[in-house]
């Protein structure tokens, strides 16, 4: 029934502009951040008659969400097993920082691999379990970092590291959420880490359909723009900007 139904839509004449069709985006909280407010207005622009459903889209679940139907296409920086029936872009990569309180003495002072070892830090996990990059890095060197509390998104984390001397990751890509009223300042990690890549995953079987081709140029395009902005719009040493 797939295969026919996506041979149908194949062929079906697709317009933005009078389409009264759902689709279904799976966003994780940290892409979320970032993308919703330019994907929904831009999708608005373009398909005002269509609907706009951001479904979760943490851990590497997400694939199975893909391959079921259950969205159209997702946006992730997990890792996703490879699969036949699924078709990966990668959109690009995010730099991967230490996020601090602006107030503390770890803002103040050069981030250290002796400072870092010896602070607490703050994991960012979606099931309260998984390991990040950091830890992975940290493991190749035989070292291991202090985790004193996880929390499962990226929405409250500057009132998580407000007044305290945690230590904890996010990609760069934050730094268009955050400000000085933010409070929270990016340091190069001491260390090499990895950096974040970010997938675009929709289902082989729908890859040409007009529709899903649409939604993944506006997403690709929002992407793209976003970067463009950040790179354009950060503030080297003040709070919610990368420190060098």
């Amino acid at each position: 029934m797939m295969t026919i139904r996506a041979s149908i839509d194949r062929h079906q004449v697709f317009n933005p502009a009078t389409t009264r069709r759902n689709f279904r985006v799976g966003l994780t909280d940290y892409h979320a951040m970032i993308f919703i407010p330019g994907l929904i207005r831009e999708f608005s622009r373009q398909a005002p008659g269509a609907t706009l459903n951001v479904i979760p889209a943490n851990g590497p679940e997400i694939g199975s969400s893909v391959y079921l139907r259950q969205v159209d296409c997702a946006l992730t920086g997990a890792a996703i097993r490879d699969d036949p029936g699924l078709l990966k872009v990668e959109l690009g990569q995010d730099q991967l920082f230490c996020a601090v309180w602006s107030g503390s003495k770890i803002a103040r002072n050069a981030m250290t691999l002796e400072t870092y070892l010896a602070s607490s830090h703050l994991q960012i996990s979606a099931d309260g379990l998984a390991e990040g990059l950091a830890d992975a890095a940290l493991k190749l060197m035989g070292l291991r970092r202090n985790v004193v509390a996880t929390i499962s998104n990226y929405l409250v984390l500057p009132w998580a590291l407000r007044s305290t001397e945690l230590i904890t990751h996010c990609g760069d890509a934050i730094l268009q959420m955050l400000d000085e009223r933010s409070e929270v300042t990016l340091i190069p990690p001491p260390l090499p880490i990895s950096n974040v890549n970010a997938w675009l995953i929709v289902h082989r079987q729908m890859a040409n359909d007009p529709g899903t081709k649409w939604l993944r140029e506006v997403i690709v395009g929002i992407y793209n723009e976003s970067r463009a902005k950040m790179h354009e719009g950060s503030t080297v040493g003040a709070p919610g900007s990368a420190v060098q």
